[in-house]
């Protein structure tokens, strides 16, 4: 009889511990874009792309989850899905009001701000 509990106190232990390995695995997924602005954008300032030099800028300091423009400094919100031929894309807050959608490529050749196409600014 005490093997018999040895038996089941052994199988249920391993339950236990494959449960918890189980639970505790690695969730990340590759392909879920973090929330951060790409490298390639850091310590850039970027224009209207049609427009010249004089319309609004999009400052990017070091800050990977923070830029701001004419009206403030914006925070990344939440990922969102980029527009066609953009790697990344986010919801930006300023004031706590989702105001804005910001798209990038990662190789820092293009960003589209709400709407609009910007060039980074020479």
């Amino acid at each position: 009889m005490k093997n018999v509990i040895k038996i089941f106190c052994i199988i249920a232990l391993t339950a236990i511990i494959g449960f918890t390995m189980m639970a505790c695995g690695d969730d990340e997924d590759e392909d879920v874009p973090t929330l951060a602005i790409p490298s390639a954008y850091l310590n850039t300032v970027w224009t209207y792309k049609f427009g010249g030099d004089s319309g609004p800028t999009l400052t990017f300091t070091s800050s990977t989850t923070e830029f701001s423009n004419d009206y403030g400094t914006f925070t990344l919100k939440s990922t969102i899905t980029p527009k066609e031929g953009y790697d990344v894309a986010f919801s930006a807050i300023r004031d706590r009001v989702v105001s804005s959608t910001i798209h990038f490529k990662k190789d820092g050749s293009a960003l589209l701000y709400d709407n609009y196409e910007y060039k980074k600014k020479n």
